[in-house]
């Protein structure tokens, strides 16, 4: 069966947010100037042009600004965990408008009689950094496949 990946970054794509901000900053971490800064001193960056560390820690670094989330959630004895960015993520994130209806367009794609003829699939890729329990809460349910139907995790 012939596919097409659509992949998309969550994160400054599909919502105008920076969810590891919002969650660092919802576990007390300050602004979220001071957390990438801390991001910054793990990774051992700080000298040089700032936006090309920015960058790097973009491009390379998650594991490195995962870390250091859960560091801030282990010291204030919070779980990053579904009900946490459920109740105090989620509701200071929202979608692009549209998204839901552009994404459900996209995929009915495969429905046109030339996708049917070949039975060509699209499939939708959420890139999340980790943080596939707020990305799961904040796509609507017809978007995401069931856990007994995918893996790893994936939007539809």
């Amino acid at each position: 069966m012939p596919n097409i990946a659509i992949v998309w970054d969550f994160d400054g794509t599909l919502t105008p947010y920076d969810s590891t901000t919002i969650a660092a900053e919802v576990l007390g971490a300050g602004d979220g100037k001071k957390f990438w800064d801390e991001v910054h001193a793990l990774k051992g960056d700080g000298d040089g042009d700032p936006e090309i560390e920015w960058q790097h820690i973009l491009a390379s670094d998650a594991p490195v600004w995962m870390y250091a989330l859960s560091r801030v959630a282990f010291a204030n004895k919070i779980p990053l965990n579904e009900q946490f960015f459920g109740k105090f993520v989620k509701p200071r994130i929202e979608l692009y408008p549209n998204v839901p209806d552009f994404l459900r367009a996209l995929k009915a794609v495969e429905n046109e009689e030339l996708f049917r003829s070949l039975d060509l699939h699209i499939h939708h890729f959420i890139v999340s950094a980790g943080l596939k329990d707020l990305v799961g809460q904040i796509l609507p349910a017809d978007l995401i496949k069931p856990p007994e139907q995918r893996w790893p995790p994936q939007a539809v």
